[in-house]
C-alpha cells in the first residue's frame, strides 16, 4: 500500500487540535552494587554554549499571546538546563573500575525519584588527565499516559521509576561496542545517564497533565526533562573530569536520543565527536510501522510528552539535508529487527513520485539513510545496514538482533554480520572511533 500517514502530518494535526500527541526495548543490564557514601560535590554550571539555569534562549512570546497557547507550552528544543543541584550519592571502587553514582534533584522521574547517572572511569585513572568520553543511552522504548491514567504501554510502567547504580554501571559489562571502547588505548571514561522519563532523552520540561503521579519531589507538575537532564549529565561530566573527545552511542530509544542530545549541543555551539545510533530513528515512515502493528507506541501520547523534538523540521534527515548537524554518525540497523517490523514488505511512494516496496525496517531508515549519503555529516559518516541474529536464533538470515552493537559480534550464530561474510561489525565502528579521535576535540 501507499505509505497513508507521516509523523510529521500527525503532529501537525495534533498541533492545530490542540490535542496531546508514548512504546519497547530492555533496560540496562546488572552491575557489581555501589556503596553508599553520601558525599555532596560542589554545583558545576554547564558550559561551551550549554545554557546557564533560567537563561533565555527564545524571543519573548508577543505581549498578546498567552504562554499556554503557544505550541508546546513556550517550551522550544533550546530550553535551559541545570547542574546546580547535582549531588555524588554512592562511590565504590568494582573490578579496577571507580563508578561515581548521581542525582540531579533539579529534575524528576515519571513516576518517581530524579534523574540519575553514572560516571566510571578506571581505577588508576586521575580526574586531571584529559581523556576521551564515552556516553552510553540505554534503550528501553517510550511511554506516556493516557486521559484515563492509565500507561501506554501498560507493561512498561516500570521504565519511569528513579534507575539505580546497579542498572546504569551494569551498561560496562555488555560485551558488544562497549567492550571494544572499555580496552581502547585511548583510556576512555563513561557516562551512564539515566531515561526515567521514558521520554527518548528528548524531552524538555512539558508538562504532563494526565500524569496521575504529579506533583513530583520538588512540587511541580510532572514533566518529560530527559534532554535536559542528559545534557547536564554531559556538561556536569565533562567539568568534572578534564575530557577532550565526546562520543555518544544510543540503542534503540537511546539511538533517538543520542541525536537529540548531539543536535542540541551544536544549535548551543558544542559540537561533539561523533554519534553512533543503534536501531531507531525519527522518521516520518515511524507513522507506517506503528500502524502495522509491531511496535506499542501511541503517537499522540508521545509527541505530547516528548514535544518539540518531534516537530517536522526537527526530524533527523531533514537536519542531516539542512546541514545543521556536522557530528559525524554511525547509522546502524538489523534489516530484520522485530521493532520495526523486520523485513515485513511495505510499498511506499518517494518524493519523486516513485512507488517501492522495500523490508519494513530499510523503510524506517531510508529516509536517514538516504540523507547521510546525500549528507554525511563531518564528511565522516556513514550507514550501517546489517544483518545480525540474536543470540537465541538459530539459522541463517533471520537478521533478528534488536540493538546489535551491545553484543560481540561472535554471540549469534552465525556471527557477525552475514551480509558481509561474518564481520565485527564492532570492530568497523571503533575504527571508526579511532579515526575521529585525530579530530580536533570539542
Amino acid at each position: 500500500m501507499e505509505a497513508m500517514k507521516t509523523l510529521g502530518s500527525m503532529l501537525s494535526l495534533s498541533i492545530v487540535l490542540g490535542v496531546g500527541c508514548g512504546g519497547g526495548g530492555s533496560g540496562p543490564d546488572g552491575a557489581e552494587d555501589v556503596q553508599a557514601d553520601d558525599v555532596q560535590v560542589e554545583d558545576v554550571a554547564a558550559e561551551d554554549g550549554a545554557a546557564e539555569d533560567g537563561a533565555d534562549l527564545e524571543a519573548d512570546a508577543p505581549e498578546d499571546v498567552e504562554e499556554e497557547e503557544l505550541p508546546w507550552g513556550g517550551k522550544t528544543i533550546d530550553e535551559p538546563f541545570t547542574t546546580e543541584r547535582i549531588e555524588l550519592v554512592d562511590t565504590a571502587t568494582v573490578e579496577g573500575f571507580t563508578i561515581e553514582f548521581y542525582r540531579n534533584l533539579s529534575y524528576t522521574c515519571g513516576m518517581s525519584g530524579y534523574q540519575t547517572f553514572a560516571v566510571v572511569y578506571p581505577e588508576a585513572l586521575p580526574l586531571t588527565e584529559e581523556r576521551p568520553l564515552w556516553v552510553r543511552m540505554h534503550g528501553g522504548g517510550v511511554g506516556a499516559f493516557a486521559p484515563d491514567g492509565s500507561y501506554v504501554p501498560p507493561g512498561d510502567i516500570g521504565m519511569i521509576d528513579e534507575e539505580s547504580a546497579l542498572e546504569l554501571a551494569g551498561l560496562l559489562r555488555e560485551t558488544g561496542l562497549v567492550a571494544k571502547i572499555r580496552t581502547h588505548p585511548a583510556g576512555f571514561r563513561f557516562l551512564m545517564p539515566s531515561m526515567c522519563d521514558h521520554d527518548l532523552y528528548s524531552g524538555v520540561g512539558v508538562p504532563e497533565p494526565n500524569n496521575p503521579y504529579s506533583p513530583d519531589e520538588n512540587g511541580e507538575t510532572r514533566a518529560a526533562d530527559g534532554l535536559l537532564a542528559t545534557k547536564a549529565a554531559v556538561a556536569f561530566t565533562r567539568e568534572r573530569a578534564a575530557t577532550s573527545h565526546i562520543f555518544l552511542q544510543g540503542t534503540s530509544a537511546g539511538s533517538i536520543g543520542a541525536f537529540s542530545v548531539a543536535y542540541t549541543f551544536e544549535r548551543s555551539g558544542l559540537r561533539l565527536s561523533g554519534i553512533v545510533m543503534d536501531s531507531h530513528v525519527l522518521a516520518e515512515a515511524l507513522a507506517d510501522i506503528i500502524e502495522a502493528g509491531c511496535t506499542p507506541f501511541d503517537v499522540e501520547l508521545t509527541i505530547a510528552k516528548v514535544g518539540p523534538i518531534m516537530d517536522e523540521e526537527n526530524l533527523p534527515d531533514r537536519v542531516v539535508l539542512g546541514g545543521a548537524v556536522t557530528v559525524p554518525i554511525v547509522h546502524v540497523w538489523d534489516r530484520g529487527d522485530p521493532a520495526c517490523c523486520g523485513e515485513n514488505p511495505i510499498t511506499w511512494v518517494d518524493d519523486e513520485g516513485v512507488e517501492h516496496t522495500t523490508g519494513s525496517c530499510d523503510y524506517q531508515h531510508e529516509a536517514f539513510r538516504a540523507a547521510i549519503e546525500a549528507a554525511p555529516p563531518g564528511g565522516a559518516s556513514m550507514n550501517l545496514r546489517l544483518c545480525v541474529n540474536a543470540p537465541a536464533t538459530t539459522g541463517p538470515g533471520a537478521c533478528d538482533m534488536h540493538s546489535p552493537t551491545k553484543i560481540a559480534f561472535d554471540e549469534p550464530t552465525p556471527p557477525g554480520d552475514q551480509d558481509a561474510g561474518g564481520r565485527d561489525y564492532n570492530q568497523l565502528i571503533a575504527d571508526w572511533v579511532t579515526e575521529r579521535l585525530a579530530d580536533p576535540p570539542p
